[in-house]
Order: structure tokens, then sequence, then C-alpha cells
């Protein structure tokens, strides 16, 4: 890319960061009491035992909450509960436990969330949707088995999970004192080179959140939905195995999070009321320029976001379409020389 749109990004980025610091606190309502306790509730986590999903558990758990987890592997679940527990604000009173179930099946995921009740002996209260993972791969390389395993593995083990939490929530004896979060991706708001299925998948995932914000409106029943960037866990090292390298370095300017660090953010933005979730700045843009009929976030402060995000996404995309010419005009000319 060419050092005056590199200059030019960074000035906007450099304005656009001093604009909000003296319009924020201007912008932002001031609350004093949050309607998100997660104190004496039963919290069930997809994808709970690893990354954002087990640093979450161990935050709420921290906070009163009763923690149910849900992943495959026992082993890793076990782990992950003795962590909860040492975690928890109260061992006596409150309970860790966790189910083992293959997510992408819809009859596993009805009963292990039906179970995990039974054994707690309450029903779910916060439905948090974790589970989840990339396999970053060139389209054209990848296979029809790719394609799938996208859509199970990040559309079906959240929506299959949700609507056994719906269905549950909806004979709570206080359905309104109910959560349904997602988790999507920044890869949910834009597609990017190497992420085709799994932008797809979350894309997906996005589009479920939305109908159901408005549908369970009905019942009182709350949605989130959380658009994160890089976060470094064990799913992204499993990403860097087939992550082409263009796809690489197309994300050198995210400078990602850690699993504690997002499930704080998260966790945040619920306590907020925020219905759409994001880690940093450039996820603020992102989310505010292409945020559809949903709510803002803060009306005035997701304008100006908007704003910025036009001008900044605007340089950044032309700037990600020189790097993938110039991978075309690299590989002809490798293919000319083999030749």
């Amino acid at each position: 890319m060419s050092s005056s749109n590199n200059h030019t990004l960074v000035l906007t980025i450099l304005v656009a960061s001093c604009l909000l610091l003296v319009l924020t606190p201007m912008l932002f309502k001031k609350r004093t009491k949050w309607s998100f306790n997660p104190e004496n509730k039963h919290v069930y986590i997809t994808g709970g035992s690893q990354g954002t999903g087990l640093a979450l558990a161990k935050r709420l758990a921290a906070q009163g909450a009763h923690v149910t987890i849900v992943a495959r592997t026992v082993a890793k679940l076990e782990t992950a509960q003795t962590e909860i527990t040492a975690a928890c604000r109260s061992r006596d009173q409150q309970k860790v436990q966790y189910q083992s179930a293959n997510l992408c099946n819809a009859e596993e995921s009805a009963r292990a969330l039906r179970d995990a009740e039974q054994l707690m002996g309450k029903m779910v209260d916060y439905v948090f949707l974790c589970a989840g993972g990339a396999k970053p791969v060139m389209f054209s390389e990848g296979t029809a088995e790719d394609l799938k395993g996208e859509i199970e593995t990040d559309y079906y083990t959240a929506a299959f999970t949700a609507h056994a939490a719906v269905k549950s929530f909806r004979t709570h004896p206080t359905p309104s004192s109910c959560r349904l979060v997602f988790v999507s991706s920044i890869c949910g708001l834009m597609g990017l080179t190497g992420y085709a299925s799994y932008a797809a998948a979350k894309f997906a995932v996005r589009g479920l959140a939305e109908s159901l914000r408005m549908e369970l409106l009905l019942y009182g029943i709350r949605v989130h939905i959380f658009f994160p960037g890089t976060i470094y866990s064990p799913g992204y090292d499993e990403e860097n195995k087939t992550k082409p390298a263009v796809t690489k370095l197309l994300e050198e300017a995210d400078e990602g999070v850690t699993p504690d660090k997002a499930a704080e953010l998260l966790v945040r933005g619920i306590e907020r009321e925020e219905y759409a979730i994001a880690c940093d700045l450039t996820g603020n843009l992102i989310r505010s320029l292409t945020k559809g009929a949903v709510p803002a976030n803060r009306t005035v402060l997701d304008a100006v976001y908007a704003s910025i995000g036009w001008v900044a996404l605007s340089i950044w995309r032309r700037n990600a379409d020189k790097i993938m010419v110039a991978e075309r005009h690299r590989g002809s000319g490798a293919a000319a020389a083999s030749s």
C-alpha cells in the first residue's frame, strides 16, 4: 500500500480518536443502576471450556452466578469447571457444572440445556452462545466439507441452542429477566479474504440475532450480539494453522484482545444495555456504518462513528484491494517464471 494512503488513514484515525475523546462525555448517558445482575442467576455458556467462553464463565461466577458450561471434550470441561469454581464469589452457595454435547446437533443441544436445568434445579436465565471457530482458507482451495463445517460450527451451534433457550425462556417465571447473547465476529459485519465460509456463517448469526431481538420483545426477553476482532485464544492458534499469508497481511493492523478482555468488554456492553457490542474503535466504526435497522447504542455517538467509518473504511478498503491486486501480479509473475 502507498505511504500517502497510510498517512491519510493514520491521520483519520487520530482525528477520530481526538473527536471521540471530546464528545464521549457529552454523548454517553449516565446510568446509575444496571438491570444486568448475574448474582444467583443460572448462566449457560456454550464453548465454555476455553477461550472467551471460559473467561466469561469465571467473570460471571465471580459476580455470584451459578454456571453451566457446554462443550464436547470432557477433560477440558473438567479442567474448566475447576477454574470456574475457584473464581466463585461463594463456593458454598454457588454451583458450577458442565454438559458434554455436540452442539452441531439439534437434539443434543436441546438435551444439554434440559439436563443442565434439571441438574442445577433452576431454569436458565442468561444464555451465552460462545461456541464456534474459524478455518480460514482461500475459497477456491477449500472443500465442500469446509463450507458445511463452518455453518455447523458457527451457525448451527448458535441457532440450535438459541432455539432450546427461547423455548425455556417462554416458560420462565419472569421471561423479562432472561437474556440471549450471541457471539459473532467482525467477519459478521464485513467480509475478508480467507474468511468467506466463516463470514457467511457469522453473517447468518447476525441475521438470527436481529430477527430474535425484535421477535422476543413479545416476551420482554433481551438479546445482545458481540462482534469481536482477533481474540488470542486456543481457537486463534488453530486458525493460524490454515490461514493464508495474505489474510495475515490484511489483519496486521488488528491488535486483538485476550479472552479476559473480550469477556470484560462483552459484560460491559450488556450492562450498558447495548444490543450490538464491539471491542474497540475500529469495531465500533464498522458496527455503526453497517448497523442496518437495529437500535444504536448511543444515537449521536453512533452517527459520529458512522461518519468517521465512511472515510476510514473507504481508505482501508482501497489499500486492501491493492494488496490483493499485488498478490495477483506476484502470482502471475511466479507462474511465468516457472514456465
